[in-house]
């Protein structure tokens, strides 16, 4: 949830130009403020200079848990 609310200001007419793949994780609150952060980052960027910048992009959002480490991957 915490990933969907950071990208909400990203939708277009109700496209969201994001897909996520993951886990439901629960995470303490500095965590979720961390993540939230760093997915707006990641998307203001994708708008900027990247993905989001053509009409037709998107951007593959992908998380998990390995070894007890979280593990992020965006393309």
């Amino acid at each position: 949830m915490v990933i969907e609310t950071a990208l909400e200001a990203f939708e277009e007419s109700g496209k969201l130009r994001f897909t996520l793949s993951g886990l439901d994780l629960r995470v303490g609150p500095h965590a979720a403020m961390s993540v939230a952060l760093a997915i707006h980052e990641l998307a203001t960027n994708a708008l900027k200079y990247g993905a989001l910048s053509v009409p037709d992009g998107y951007v593959d959002i992908e998380w998990s848990v390995e070894d007890q480490k979280f593990r992020f991957v965006a393309t």
